[in-house]
């Protein structure tokens, strides 16, 4: 992905909304018209009483400026309205794009960045980003015109009084550029140590089972304490630098108030120019009204310097890779082949190795080994979670980079080890695997994995909310997955130690099972029990990411090979 500026990435997300910015922007200059106008009233209202009240034209000055308060304040309210209504829509916007961007991007990029600093950058970045367009948005348009405007009116009353006020305002930018311009590391370190303190934060609750287990609470909290004192650290740094600004351009614009103060005076009493003491209020008005945006925009950096480093970090989960699919839709699963496949999740260290096998259609394989030989890994080639370093997978003799990776995975149904539920009922649950499932087929797939035993035992049954922390067993989950794949049956099944955690009776009932949704399925079974490998067509072995060996059950036992000494230490007793 071609990089650009945080600038033109921010252009990218608020470009679609010109429309309503246009009209903040016309609302902005009605503001600014009725702040320009009110100083103008009120010193008129005051050379008026000069020489004596006059009531009539003084309570029409004070309408006319109650008035235009009023008026300013419903097109200050649209712009504020609009400014807000921009932000949020932009923020939902770029959390829609990122959340895009995560599940359609490479899985091995995803396993190489901290999970919960992903989440914090979706949700507490992106929000840092809004706040920060609100205040920008409307200091831009209002502050900018009240300068401007304020300006060529104090120019128009006394052009050597606004030289004074001109010459010295930039004192207050500089000063706020300067401070700015030393926080920029601090406000990025800021964001860089939520994420860190999220991601730790997210482990530690999900693993909390672990860590009581291990008597590992202590340390836990000293890891947390110590990334949580840095935060501090950051956070009292950003803090400090925040409140300085506002006080420090403010300091300045008092002196320079002061300064337009006395040397007003000083030249109204030696008669030096043409003013009177209404033209004075006038334009000491308008020096306010022209230094205020200065300490509006200083209080608006340090938020803009936070939402900067948060628009980083938006940017970079938003560059993450996308998975380069193919375009030929799979029609039917036919002969898998593994044609001299290398792979390796870190680069130079290869898990599998030149590995080279077919799976004919309808056959039934299993995959044996050590832990960590490679089996999963195969898997997740198969579903192409992740791109292969060399070598070629073919189904149908088609590429499967050339296959659309949608049309591949509906028609292969998977139970893993590690189960997935969602927050949300049993039977939303079981329905992932098909939406449109009535209850009589979702009742009939609980019935043939066994799950409806517990379902039924649960208080509101399928209407019960699970997710996977309820409580549920880690049996419970799997006969869940189970069900989904009995309700939905693909024509490649993949079982990766699908029962490993259902207990052998269930598992030799499901089994049956099973074996008659397998009926006529090609199917690629991981497992460590002899019931689901003794009868494959093909069971293949692997040591360390090679193939070593193939064959059938007996055929491996006559060779005295690795399988036999998997099947005397593991299986010889079942």
């Amino acid at each position: 992905m071609k990089k650009v500026s945080p600038f033109k990435f921010m252009l990218s997300y608020i470009k679609p909304y010109t429309l309503k910015l246009s009209v903040a922007f016309i609302c902005s200059l009605f503001y600014v018209a009725g702040n320009i106008y009110i100083p103008i009233a009120s010193g008129i209202g005051l050379d008026y009483m000069k020489d004596g009240v006059d009531f009539a034209k003084i309570n029409l000055i004070i309408c006319s400026i109650v008035l235009m308060m009023f008026i300013s304040s419903i097109f200050y309210w649209i712009l504020a309205y609009l400014a807000s209504s921009v932000s949020y829509k932009i923020a939902k916007d770029m959390r829609d794009n990122s959340f895009e961007k995560i599940v359609n991007s490479e899985i091995s990029i995803i396993d190489q960045t901290c999970h919960g600093d992903i989440i914090s950058t979706l949700i507490n970045d992106i929000s840092i980003i809004s706040d920060g367009i609100i205040q920008t948005f409307i200091q831009l348009f209002t502050g900018l015109f009240t300068i401007i405007a304020t300006l060529v009116m104090m120019f128009v009353f006394s052009w050597q009084l606004a030289i004074i006020v001109v010459v010295l305002t930039p004192l207050s930018i500089i000063v706020a550029s300067l401070i700015a311009k030393g926080t920029s590391k601090t406000f990025a370190l800021q964001s860089n140590y939520r994420g860190k303190l999220s991601s730790l934060a997210n482990e530690n609750i999900e693993n909390q089972k672990v860590i009581i287990a291990n008597s590992h609470q202590s340390q836990a909290q000293k890891d947390f304490d110590s990334i949580a004192k840095e935060l501090k650290k950051h956070d009292m740094k950003a803090s400090f630098y925040s409140s300085i600004i506002n006080p420090s351009t403010r300091l300045i614009n008092s002196l320079i108030y002061g300064v337009v103060v006395v040397v007003g005076a000083i030249l109204i009493v030696n008669n030096s120019i043409n003013m009177t003491t209404g033209n004075l209020m006038t334009y000491l008005m308008f020096t306010n009204n022209y230094t205020n945006p200065f300490n509006d925009i200083s209080e608006v950096i340090s938020q803009l310097q936070t939402a900067y480093a948060s628009i980083i970090r938006v940017q970079k989960l938003t560059s993450f890779d996308e998975v380069k699919d193919g375009k030929i839709i799979l029609n039917e699963v036919g002969d898998l082949v593994f044609d001299h496949v290398t792979f390796s999740y870190v680069k130079g260290k290869p898990i599998i190795k030149d590995m080279s096998f077919t799976i004919k259609k309808g056959s039934h394989v299993a995959i044996v080994g050590k832990t960590g030989c490679g089996k999963t890994t195969l898997i997740n080639l198969i579903m192409k979670f992740y791109p292969i370093d060399s070598g070629k997978i073919t189904i149908n003799n088609i590429d499967i980079n050339d296959i659309s990776s949608d049309s591949l995975r509906e028609r292969i149904g998977m139970v893993l080890q590690d189960t997935w539920i969602f927050h949300g009922t049993i039977l939303d649950n079981i329905k992932y695997s098909k939406s449109e499932a009535s209850l009589d087929e979702i009742y009939y797939a609980s019935k043939v994995s066994g799950a409806n035993y517990f379902i039924e035992q649960m208080e509101k049954s399928y209407s019960s909310i699970v997710s996977n922390s309820s409580g549920l067993s880690a049996g419970q989950k799997q006969l869940l997955c189970i069900t989904r794949l009995i309700l939905n049956p693909k024509e490649m099944l993949i079982l990766d130690e699908a029962t490993s955690n259902i207990d052998t009776v269930n598992e030799k009932l499901i089994q049956k099972d099973f074996d008659q949704i397998m009926e006529g399925k090609t199917s690629i079974v991981i497992a460590h029990r002899l019931s689901t490998i003794i009868n494959s067509d093909m069971i293949l072995v692997l040591d360390d990411g090679k193939l070593i060996e193939k064959g059938n059950h007996k055929e491996l036992l006559a060779k005295k090979g690795e399988y036999y000494k998997l099947y005397q230490t593991q299986f010889a007793n079942s």
